[in-house]
């Protein structure tokens, strides 16, 4: 993983990046990231290279297997939205609530292929389930995006699946987590006993807060999805092709790839023209 300086143009070690910032180097030349920013960005990018995720599953399939292969390096000023996003969760973690489970990692299997999630806020006595977003504007009247529903209906999925597996995956891989981020005994436990009957999305913005409830999936629903997208995206890694193009909200603002995606598109648009012209003057 690699960092690219948008001042200066350079392909960087993050963490010669962030020395820069810490050092108040990256000021004399007009970037104002802050140490803790950058950190946060370099986390939540590490986080995506520990194999195959929820939050891979509900964006964009395309892009996981492009930086797979490119390894395009990170322009920090563009990925400011991956800090945003953990402001939410920082939030989450300072509160007390005795029966609630936070920012805990499940892991689970599908077809042989395994794949892992961490929900924000799960309450296993009343079985509500929910995900916290920040956005640049909430907007109250439009319903949840659908990667967000089915970003919580994977972590419903993954809490089924642990309850159905006796919590015996969760204490293996307890061993491999820092301490921190290790489920406790009353959590595993909470776990086993616990249900997801209700889920609803937090979205905020600076001034205010939307709360949606989202619909549970059937399990024939989280299926055919997994088939969609956790199949077809191992598949892709493991041969080196793309998945087929799809315009989502991420495209815009939200991609690093985003250009090199849309080029390779083209390509594939242009190539498939001259196929066909060519099948019409054979016939």
């Amino acid at each position: 993983m690699k960092f690219k300086c948008f001042k200066t143009g350079e392909i960087l070690d993050p963490d010669l990046c962030i020395k820069c910032s810490e050092e108040e180097v990256n000021q004399k030349l007009g970037c104002t990231l802050d140490p803790a920013i950058l950190q946060a960005i370099k986390r939540m990018r590490e986080e995506d290279r520990k194999g195959l995720s929820v939050t891979m599953l509900t964006g964009c399939l395309r892009k996981v297997v492009l930086l797979d292969l490119l390894d395009i390096p990170i322009n920090p000023e563009k990925a400011y939205w991956m800090f945003r996003g953990q402001l939410a969760h920082a939030i989450v973690e300072t509160t007390r609530e005795p029966d609630v489970i936070k920012e805990r990692r499940l892991w689970g299997e599908y077809k042989g292929v395994k794949f892992s999630g961490k929900f924000d806020w799960w309450n296993p006595k009343t079985g509500l389930l929910k995900d916290y977003k920040s956005t640049k504007q909430v907007v109250h009247k439009y319903s949840p995006v659908k990667a967000h529903v089915a970003q919580l209906n994977l972590y419903a999925e993954l809490i089924r699946y642990n309850i159905a597996d006796e919590g015996r995956t969760i204490r293996r891989m307890n061993e491999t987590l820092p301490e921190e981020e290790r489920w406790t005994e009353k959590e595993i436990n909470a776990l086993l006993n616990g249900k997801v009957t209700r889920a609803k999305i937090v979205q905020f913005d600076m001034e205010t807060v939307s709360i949606k409830a989202v619909p549970l999936w059937t399990n024939r629903k989280v299926l055919e999805y997994l088939d969609e997208t956790l199949v077809v995206l191992d598949e892709a890694l493991k041969n080196n092709t793309l998945p087929p193009y799809k315009e989502i909200y991420l495209c815009n603002g939200y991609c690093e790839v985003n250009r090199r995606c849309r080029s390779i598109y083209r390509k594939e648009l242009m190539d498939k023209k001259r196929i066909e012209k060519t099948q019409l003057e054979v016939k």
